[in-house]
């Protein structure tokens, strides 16, 4: 016990203050950091529900036409360009004449069919397909 207080008597005053102002401005600055991440991470997931949720309405608006006129390459080709956003995990369109879905594969890929999506990670938006008033369909979209 002596040796301890023996040596805490020979460490300078100014070796301590810069230990304990060096200590503090870590906790400080760590806390700030650990707060900033977790809200920048809200809004990001608020922004891509957004960015979801119009692309479904837009997706919606852009397959009413080929839907109506059972065209169903462009109703592909439509879709297949929406897949080209990163964000986006799957894009799946029901109507009467059958359900049309493209997902990611392995390497991130578009392929036909569905794939499993990230349990806890995704967020999707689901909008209805009308021309002239008649319900043609819905697209749904999932993002992660």
């Amino acid at each position: 016990m002596r040796q301890v207080v023996q040596r805490f008597r020979n460490t300078s005053i100014a070796l301590l203050a810069i230990t304990v102002i060096a200590s503090v401005t870590t906790i400080i600055l760590g806390t700030f950091a650990v707060t900033n991440f977790h809200s920048n991470k809200k809004l990001s997931r608020w922004e891509l529900q957004d960015r979801t949720a119009v692309g479904s309405h837009q997706l919606a608006s852009a397959l009413a036409l080929p839907a109506w006129n059972f065209d169903d390459a462009q109703v592909e080709k439509i879709i297949e360009g929406i897949m080209s956003n990163p964000e986006i995990y799957s894009v799946s369109f029901n109507s009467d004449e059958g359900t049309l879905i493209r997902s990611r594969g392995q390497n991130w890929q578009t392929v036909r069919g569905e794939g499993t999506v990230p349990s806890g990670e995704s967020l999707s938006a689901t909008h209805s397909v009308k021309f002239s008033g008649k319900n043609l369909g819905y697209v749904k979209i999932v993002s992660t």
